[in-house]
């Protein structure tokens, strides 16, 4: 089974890409890795992410939310699964860094 992994490379030549564990991107050279957001549960968000979703609408239990602020981004949800929150979180990515 072959896995692909959606590249992109700017002007300056730094490749972007979303870390998919099926391709070894060491091949590409020295890299680096930063975190471009937060999956999680209601519990483990920050006290301002719950502060903000509150004034919205009550924030239902067992919910899981997409922390896009280390990328300037949004919170998104909440989503009834985690994996409907990583859906949302990859599609956010990849439209906000074009990979």
């Amino acid at each position: 089974m072959r896995s692909f992994v959606r590249l992109h490379v700017p002007k300056t030549g730094a490749a972007l890409a979303l870390y998919q564990e099926q391709v070894d991107l060491d091949v590409l050279g020295v890299g680096r890795i930063n975190r471009a957001s937060y999956v999680e549960a209601k519990e483990h968000l920050p006290w301002w992410a719950l502060r903000q979703r509150w004034r919205l609408r009550r924030i239902p239990l067992n919910s899981w939310y997409v922390d896009l602020s280390p990328s300037d981004g949004p919170i998104l949800g909440p989503f009834s699964a985690y994996s409907m929150a990583v859906q949302a979180e990859v599609t956010w990515l990849r439209t906000r860094l074009g990979v």
